[in-house]
């Protein structure tokens, strides 16, 4: 197992915050925003004359019927100024671009799903964003995940640098296969580091589709998590399924009939009639080669995807997000007989967007097998700045600089791109300032908090 790496020093950023007490800030790019006990003032009411009386009764029923069903908890009729979304809290990647796609990341408080083909990076990018989510909310963070195809990833959960707490069983194991090897065994510091957890990740596991998807409604209530993964839907059995022989054909529309009672009670969790929910459902599911696409005529063909979407059709229209992610093509590098695989593309469409997002966008990263997480996300962080003017050379170091007003802000600033990577990677504090910068210039308002 590869041990995390350690931290570079920062450089010349400022800094009076111990890490162990700091508490990230909330992000709002583009400005500051009002403190939280700040009232905002409602404009003056309209002067209503003897003419609108018929508009006051109107709204004096209203009113009744109102008053009638609210209760303290349970607000069901209110007025425009007293139902806000979550929508502007966003769940981020990590892949910059990506984010700035997705408004900021996946929308809280909604059904997102990432679908994709065998092997094209679902469960990855699922990974990425929960350690992204550490990285912003370090030990205040508090996560979720249901695996339906096989136990917990914890090798792929740790090399894409989410931090959790390894099973002592299979720490033994690893252990075990290092001293049959001959080589040297895990130092105590590594067996700690094993352990060592940031905030409170729990898995749920169930022995049926229906079991597993009470117990996320179970955790969405809370308004604990800040994501809840699944991975994947079509892993999910019903109980119609999970009680027949193996030689009996399984229930007609099963599957599709448990989704559709899911969703019908999860999303009353989402209206915010007892308050916020700033929870993400992030979701994975197949896809399917398009076979329409092969016997269409050639004037037809390039307008037909090549994937179809397979599943879970009675969700699409509780997707805020649906982002299909597929292998863009191999990365070789050597000549002749030495010529071998060092990466892939990994490609991302639209399928939907909205809550801030849009559908019909498109991108791609480069997935590497010679860096331990995949992808450079730092490399993404930087490419961006320098890509949209943020992260300008000024004299003889480099520095951010917000486009907007072109005003240099010393406190950020590095001799090299390299020692700039360095300080981004070292401050989780200094790379979300970077990327509000980012987010700033590309015209996206979130928050990370």
């Amino acid at each position: 197992m590869a041990t995390r790496k350690k931290t570079a020093k920062k450089t010349t950023r400022k800094s009076t915050k111990k890490a162990s007490a700091r508490k990230p800030a909330p992000a709002v790019t583009g400005g500051e925003m009002p403190a939280a006990a700040q009232a905002i003032s409602p404009p003056p009411p309209q002067q209503l004359g003897t003419a609108n009386t018929e508009f006051l009764a109107k709204q004096a029923a209203l009113d009744a019927v109102a008053n009638k069903h609210n209760v303290a908890d349970h607000l069901v009729i209110v007025r425009a100024d007293e139902a806000p979304n979550p929508y502007i809290v966003r769940r981020p990647t990590g892949i910059t671009e990506l984010d700035i796609q997705l408004a900021g990341g996946f929308p809280a408080g909604g059904t997102c799903f990432v679908s994709g083909p065998d092997n094209s990076g679902k469960t990855w990018l699922m990974l990425a964003t929960m350690a992204m989510q550490q990285r912003i909310y370090e030990h205040e963070c508090i996560q979720a995940m249901a695996v339906t195809e096989g136990g917990f990833p914890y090798d792929q959960a740790m090399r894409v640098g989410l931090r959790i707490a390894v099973p002592d069983e299979m720490i033994r194991q690893w252990q075990q296969w290092l001293i049959q090897r001959g080589m040297t065994p895990y130092t105590s510091e590594q067996l700690y580091a094993f352990k060592q957890q940031v905030g409170d990740f729990r898995i749920v596991r169930g022995s049926t589709g229906e079991e597993v998807l009470q117990l996320v409604l179970e955790l969405v209530k809370t308004r604990a998590c800040s994501i809840i993964a699944l991975d994947s839907i079509q892993g999910l059995q019903p109980q119609a399924d999970a009680a027949k022989e193996m030689d009996e054909n399984a229930k007609r529309a099963a599957h599709a009939t448990m989704m559709t009672e899911f969703f019908k009670r999860y999303i009353p969790l989402t209206t915010g009639l007892s308050g916020l929910n700033e929870t993400t459902l992030l979701m994975t599911q197949q896809v399917r080669q398009n076979s329409e696409k092969a016997t269409a005529p050639s004037y037809m063909q390039a307008a037909l995807k090549d994937w179809m979407i397979t599943g879970a059709y009675a969700s699409k229209h509780f997707k805020l997000v649906d982002l299909m992610v597929w292998d863009g093509g191999v990365k070789k590098k050597g000549e002749g007989s030495a010529r071998q695989a060092v990466g892939k593309t990994m490609k991302w469409f639209f399928e939907k967007g909205k809550a801030g997002c849009h559908d019909n966008l498109s991108g791609e990263v480069l997935y590497s097998y010679e860096i331990l997480s995949g992808v450079d996300f730092v490399g993404t962080v930087v490419d961006s700045a320098m890509q949209r003017g943020v992260l300008r050379k000024v004299g003889n170091k480099y520095t951010l600089v917000r486009p907007e007003t072109g005003k240099v802000l010393d406190d950020y600033t590095a001799p090299s791109i390299k020692k700039f990577r360095e300080m981004l990677d070292a401050d989780p504090e200094f790379e979300l300032a970077v990327r509000q910068e980012i987010l700033a210039a590309a015209g996206v308002q979130c928050l990370y908090r």
